[in-house]
């Protein structure tokens, strides 16, 4: 009995700190890195909005380099810088980006909100902008 109440909290604890967001710039930088496939998509007035038939992929290099792929085929690039705020929370800003795609997006300033397994990025000054999830 002692035996399963240890395993079931060790489980619950392991799961909890994946699901705990990343507030430090440093690690966020770091832990963003690789390939993120859209999940979901909000907009602050209608909430969720249908996912495009269209695969999207979001790729981040070690650089804070973004690409985003439709069916495999990139659509656009972006470099992008984290900052933390005084409330605890990161920002991104994009400086630099290839094309403005009317298909996909991106926001130019927004928050960045990451955990082990998860993505959200989103405008940062509009209530009723876009915020996009990518899971891993």
């Amino acid at each position: 009995m002692i035996a399963s109440v240890s395993i079931f909290a060790l489980l619950l604890l392991v799961s909890c700190s994946k699901d705990k967001l990343i507030i430090d710039e440093g690690d966020a930088n770091k832990k963003a890195v690789g390939s993120w496939h859209l999940t979901e998509v909000n907009s602050g007035w209608i909430s969720k909005t249908p996912l495009p038939a269209e695969k999207i992929e979001l790729a981040i290099d070690k650089k804070q380099q973004g690409i985003i792929y439709v069916d495999g085929a990139e659509l656009l690039r972006f470099e992008y810088r984290l900052e933390e705020t005084t409330s605890n929370d990161l920002v991104y800003t994009v400086i630099q980006q290839s094309v403005k795609s009317k298909f996909f997006y991106i926001p130019e300033k927004g928050f960045f909100k990451l955990n082990a397994r998860k993505l959200i990025i989103g405008d940062y000054l509009v209530a009723d902008g876009i915020e996009y999830t990518f899971n891993r």
